[in-house]
């Protein structure tokens, strides 16, 4: 009776235990979370919401969020808030939030569902909350599920009259025990972090802007006459605090604006969203144009993100990188009218699932100088061009058994200033630290003052200096070698191939031709 009655009690104590926030689901996955160490582009701030701030009182927290706003300016409805981007999630499933929380105001947290529009399904939200108003650290939590309909979820921060702090706001799938004691949450509880899993991070991005930084200096304008800025404010910017305003005030024209150029993938699925705002009335609705273009800058095929929102939204559209495409740009324009439009949190990612195969193929592109014996092409650093621009005859070699290369070509494009002296027959190589003289029939070469020998001299082909590979690339130049024997040769910062690379080293060949 005694042994059962201890099992029992083992039994309860269990269950009790499990039931105090600290002690129940320790394996969690979190979808969301922000601890304010980073900038705030993904939160939009209303009413002067959102300064971050270093707090010394409790070590661990670091960076926070303080919610205040100017008293003349404070009214019940217009209370200092952040909302935080819209991250996914599954209907019915059950979700704990929370944030830490102080001040001496009715500081208040809330989780809200949207449908697959990126509307609200209710306008209560889920609140968590500090209950006590207390200037320390308390953290504030709930435990929601979502609604059947649910996709995404967004988190509001709400302040009130006086200062009210926030930090390391965390949303988690299935219900997770919660702690106030902060060295327990620290050591067992799941930790916010400075970026949550955004759709656009699971993937290469190609192009992004969130306008934060504030500059348009590498964009291109179409029609200065009209207004096209960056402007700060918290009623315009769909997160953060900036965005792009497009106005156009001259009749019949048409404003617009282009981002720097990008390279691209052929034939790669890729994913163009941005989110848009249209303030009153008028027929300017603002279209994002992606182009795309050859390698001989011939414009192909386009792709328009049309939007005629009355409030933020967030639009997406999938495209197919043309075949030739090897570069792109994004034009956002706005037709004739009295309307003002917002673009913020433009992105341009790559959707394609790529083998490891293929990822080291493009980085090794990207990244090297690729030529091949007998062939005036090459690839530099991705963009395909030739060794003399006015002589096709200049190309990589054999010779008694040693491979030449041109050292201009080479040299030039890992960023060395190449200069020749007639008079004395000397190629003089200089970057940075690094000085290089090498004097055609001479052997010796003077590198950084000290003399190193070369096993065949300098010789001038078609008016061009060339130089054993290894000696000018390894030696000189300082950087990595692979050479095939079909003739291909890699030359970069990295040893990146083995001739076990069977299927890169033929894909290389054939971008080199």
């Amino acid at each position: 009776m005694k042994k059962i009655s201890l099992i029992l009690a083992v039994i309860f104590l269990i269950n009790f235990f499990s039931c105090i926030p600290g002690w129940a689901k320790t394996d969690y996955e979190i979808v969301f979370s922000e601890n304010f160490e980073g900038d705030l582009s993904r939160w939009r701030l209303f009413y002067e919401g959102g300064k971050q701030k270093d707090s010394q009182k409790n070590k661990y927290i670091g960076c926070y969020l303080e919610m205040g706003i100017a008293k003349d300016q404070l009214t019940d409805t217009k209370l200092p808030r952040a909302e935080s981007t819209p991250f996914p999630v599954e209907g019915g499933k059950i979700y704990t939030v929370m944030a830490d929380m102080c001040g001496m105001d009715d500081q208040v947290g809330y989780l809200v569902f949207l449908d697959e529009k990126g509307h609200r399904l209710d306008d209560k939200g889920y609140k968590f909350q500090n209950n006590i108003n207390s200037s320390d650290w308390q953290c504030g939590y709930s435990y929601v599920e979502a609604p059947e309909e649910a996709k995404k979820a967004s988190v509001i921060l709400m302040g009130g009259k006086a200062a009210c702090n926030f930090d390391n706001v965390i949303v988690c799938k299935d219900r997770v025990g919660i702690s106030s004691d902060f060295d327990s949450r620290e050591k067992y509880g799941p930790q916010a972090l400075s970026n949550s899993i955004t759709e656009a991070q699971k993937y290469d991005i190609v192009f992004s802007q969130t306008f934060e930084e504030g500059t348009l200096d590498d964009w291109t304008y179409s029609d200065r006459s009209s207004s096209v800025k960056i402007r700060k404010t918290d009623s315009n910017a769909y997160t953060g605090r900036k965005s792009l305003t497009v106005k156009n005030d001259t009749p019949g024209k048409t404003v617009g604006i282009t981002t720097p150029s990008f390279s691209v993938i052929p034939n790669f699925l890729y994913e163009f969203s941005a989110d848009i705002y249209k303030q009153g009335i008028g027929n300017n609705s603002v279209e994002l144009i992606v182009n795309f273009y050859s390698e001989k800058g011939e414009k192909l095929e386009a792709f328009t993100l049309k939007a005629d929102a009355s409030d933020w939204e967030s639009y997406k559209l999938s495209l197919t990188v043309p075949e030739k495409a090897v570069t792109g740009d994004i034009l956002i324009e706005g037709g004739s009218g009295t309307a003002v439009s917002y673009v913020d949190n433009i992105f341009l990612i790559n959707k394609t699932v790529r083998t490891s195969e293929e990822e080291k193929l493009e980085k090794i592109k990207k990244s090297s100088v690729i030529i091949k014996t007998g062939t005036s092409n090459a690839l530099s650093k991705g963009v395909k061009t030739l060794i003399d621009e006015n002589n096709s005859k200049v190309v990589p070699l054999i010779i008694d058994s040693r491979t030449l290369v041109p050292v201009r070509f080479l040299a030039s494009n890992f960023d060395f200033k190449v200069s020749w002296d007639e008079t004395t027959k000397t190629v003089t190589l200089n970057k940075e630290d690094k000085s290089c003289k090498i004097v055609l029939g001479n052997k010796e070469i003077e590198l950084n003052g000290e003399k190193i020998i070369s096993d065949t001299p300098a010789i001038s082909i078609e008016g061009r200096t060339m130089l054993p590979l290894r000696i000018l690339c390894e030696k000189v130049l300082g950087k990595f070698v692979f050479w095939d024997q079909s003739g291909l040769i890699v030359i970069g910062d990295e040893e990146a191939l083995t001739q076990e690379d069977k299927g890169i080293i033929e894909a290389l060949v054939q971008a080199a031709l």
